[in-house]
Protein backbone atom coordinates (compact mmCIF):
# COMPACT_ATOMS: atom_id res chain seq x y z
CA UNK A 1 0.00 0.00 0.00
CA UNK A 2 1.34 3.41 -0.89
CA UNK A 3 1.80 6.04 1.77
CA UNK A 4 -0.52 8.37 -0.18
CA UNK A 5 -3.30 5.77 -0.12
CA UNK A 6 -2.69 5.06 3.57
CA UNK A 7 -2.88 8.80 4.34
CA UNK A 8 -6.18 9.05 2.42
CA UNK A 9 -7.63 6.13 4.37
CA UNK A 10 -6.55 7.59 7.70
CA UNK A 11 -8.01 10.99 6.76
CA UNK A 12 -11.34 9.38 5.82
CA UNK A 13 -11.39 7.45 9.09
CA UNK A 14 -10.57 10.58 11.12
CA UNK A 15 -13.32 12.59 9.39
CA UNK A 16 -15.78 9.74 9.89
CA UNK A 17 -15.00 9.51 13.60
CA UNK A 18 -15.23 13.29 14.00
CA UNK A 19 -18.60 13.51 12.24
CA UNK A 20 -20.01 10.57 14.21
CA UNK A 21 -18.75 11.99 17.51
CA UNK A 22 -20.28 15.36 16.68
CA UNK A 23 -23.59 13.72 15.83
CA UNK A 24 -23.60 11.72 19.06
CA UNK A 25 -22.98 14.85 21.11
CA UNK A 26 -25.50 16.94 19.16
CA UNK A 27 -28.30 14.40 19.49
CA UNK A 28 -27.82 14.15 23.24
CA UNK A 29 -27.87 17.82 24.19
CA UNK A 30 -30.58 18.21 26.85
CA UNK A 31 -33.90 19.45 25.46
CA UNK A 32 -33.85 22.85 27.19
CA UNK A 33 -30.41 23.70 25.83
CA UNK A 34 -31.10 23.17 22.12
CA UNK A 35 -31.15 26.46 20.19
CA UNK A 36 -34.08 26.93 17.78
CA UNK A 37 -32.96 25.84 14.31
CA UNK A 38 -36.03 26.71 12.27
CA UNK A 39 -36.11 23.48 10.28
CA UNK A 40 -38.33 20.42 10.49
CA UNK A 41 -37.13 17.90 13.06
CA UNK A 42 -37.71 15.05 10.59
CA UNK A 43 -35.77 16.85 7.86
CA UNK A 44 -32.88 17.27 10.28
CA UNK A 45 -32.98 13.55 11.03
CA UNK A 46 -32.98 12.65 7.33
CA UNK A 47 -30.11 15.04 6.59
CA UNK A 48 -28.13 13.99 9.65
CA UNK A 49 -28.31 10.31 8.86
CA UNK A 50 -27.67 11.02 5.19
CA UNK A 51 -24.40 12.65 6.27
CA UNK A 52 -23.50 9.85 8.72
CA UNK A 53 -24.25 7.13 6.16
CA UNK A 54 -22.41 8.95 3.36
CA UNK A 55 -19.21 9.48 5.34
CA UNK A 56 -19.32 5.90 6.64
CA UNK A 57 -19.87 4.63 3.07
CA UNK A 58 -16.96 6.74 1.78
CA UNK A 59 -14.71 5.47 4.56
CA UNK A 60 -15.53 1.84 3.82
CA UNK A 61 -15.06 2.43 0.09
CA UNK A 62 -11.72 4.08 0.83
CA UNK A 63 -10.66 0.90 2.61
CA UNK A 64 -11.81 -1.18 -0.40
CA UNK A 65 -14.57 -2.94 1.51
CA UNK A 66 -16.50 -5.01 -1.04
CA UNK A 67 -19.96 -3.84 -2.11
CA UNK A 68 -22.07 -6.40 -0.22
CA UNK A 69 -20.15 -5.92 3.02
CA UNK A 70 -20.16 -2.12 2.58
CA UNK A 71 -23.95 -2.11 2.12
CA UNK A 72 -24.47 -4.50 5.03
CA UNK A 73 -22.26 -2.42 7.35
CA UNK A 74 -23.79 0.93 6.43
CA UNK A 75 -27.41 -0.21 6.49
CA UNK A 76 -27.26 -2.40 9.59
CA UNK A 77 -24.86 -0.07 11.40
CA UNK A 78 -26.91 3.08 10.87
CA UNK A 79 -30.24 1.38 11.55
CA UNK A 80 -28.88 -0.03 14.82
CA UNK A 81 -27.23 3.28 15.72
CA UNK A 82 -30.56 5.04 15.10
CA UNK A 83 -32.22 2.73 17.63
CA UNK A 84 -29.43 3.40 20.15
CA UNK A 85 -29.66 7.13 19.48
CA UNK A 86 -33.41 7.25 20.10
CA UNK A 87 -33.37 4.96 23.13
CA UNK A 88 -30.64 6.94 24.91
CA UNK A 89 -32.14 10.39 24.34
CA UNK A 90 -34.60 10.17 27.29
CA UNK A 91 -31.55 10.00 29.58
CA UNK A 92 -30.85 13.58 28.45
CA UNK A 93 -34.41 14.86 28.84
CA UNK A 94 -35.23 14.31 25.16
CA UNK A 95 -38.06 12.32 23.64
CA UNK A 96 -37.49 9.05 21.80
CA UNK A 97 -39.61 8.73 18.68
CA UNK A 98 -40.26 5.93 16.20
CA UNK A 99 -40.88 8.64 13.60
CA UNK A 100 -37.45 10.13 14.21
CA UNK A 101 -35.96 6.66 13.78
CA UNK A 102 -37.89 6.17 10.52
CA UNK A 103 -36.49 9.49 9.29
CA UNK A 104 -33.01 8.22 10.27
CA UNK A 105 -33.59 5.05 8.24
CA UNK A 106 -34.85 7.11 5.29
CA UNK A 107 -31.73 9.31 5.33
CA UNK A 108 -29.53 6.22 5.48
CA UNK A 109 -31.28 4.52 2.55
CA UNK A 110 -31.21 7.69 0.44
CA UNK A 111 -27.48 8.06 1.08
CA UNK A 112 -26.74 4.45 0.13
CA UNK A 113 -28.79 4.70 -3.07
CA UNK A 114 -27.08 7.94 -4.10
CA UNK A 115 -23.55 6.77 -3.23
CA UNK A 116 -23.96 3.42 -5.00
CA UNK A 117 -25.54 5.10 -8.05
CA UNK A 118 -22.74 7.65 -8.33
CA UNK A 119 -20.15 4.88 -7.97
CA UNK A 120 -21.90 2.84 -10.68
CA UNK A 121 -21.91 5.82 -13.06
CA UNK A 122 -18.23 6.57 -12.40
CA UNK A 123 -17.24 2.94 -12.93
CA UNK A 124 -19.32 2.75 -16.10
CA UNK A 125 -17.68 5.87 -17.53
CA UNK A 126 -14.21 4.60 -16.66
CA UNK A 127 -14.95 1.27 -18.31
CA UNK A 128 -16.29 2.88 -21.47
CA UNK A 129 -13.34 5.27 -21.72
CA UNK A 130 -10.82 2.42 -21.48
CA UNK A 131 -12.63 0.17 -23.98
CA UNK A 132 -10.94 0.28 -27.40
CA UNK A 133 -13.12 1.84 -30.09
Amino acid sequence: MTSKRYAKQRALLAICLLVWTGALVATHIPAGKIPPIGASDKLLHVLGYFLLASIFWLTLKGYDVKRFMRLACVLSGLIAYGVFDELTQPIFNRRASIYDWLADVAGTIIAVIIMETVLFIIQRRRASSTTPA
